[in-house]
């Protein structure tokens, strides 16, 4: 299947790039074992992780909202998995699995760092063919 240029609309992401563990603000905490009087530092993270974003990139693609029933079955995504698809050349962006998409909405940040809360969609799924890929989005909620 040819994408058509004239059908790419604006949009951006930003790549997920894993977790980061949330550590308590603060000095470290130390424990001293009263019968050896070893000292020990505490563990300082909260058991906690936030998403960590890339930066923003601006581009150009396909997307269709809505989803058609059967399309993805096959590839183990049933019709409450995924709002929409994105659609590319194959190796056209990096886009992974947890990638933040903006369509309509603008980009926000929180102390620095992108805010998840602003996108529109996530990407839920990747559906590889021999030259074109699509990309399965949910809304953010």
């Amino acid at each position: 299947m040819i994408l058509l240029n004239a059908n790419k609309q604006p949009l951006k992401y930003a790549l997920f790039n894993g977790s980061q563990e949330i550590t308590k603000s603060g000095e470290q905490e130390t424990w001293t074992n009263p019968i050896t009087g070893e000292v020990y530092n505490l563990d300082n993270t909260t058991g906690d992780s936030k998403p960590i974003y890339g930066e923003v990139v601006e581009i150009t693609a396909n997307i269709a909202l809505g989803n058609n029933k059967d399309e993805f079955e096959a590839y183990g995504f049933s019709q409450s998995d995924y709002n929409g698809t994105i659609a590319a050349s194959r190796n056209e962006f990096p886009i992974n699995v947890g990638t933040l998409i903006w369509y309509e909405s603008e980009v926000e940040y929180k102390q620095g760092e992108v805010d998840p809360k602003s996108a529109d969609y996530y990407v839920v799924g990747i559906i590889p063919s021999l030259n074109e890929i699509k990309y399965l989005i949910k809304g953010v909620v």
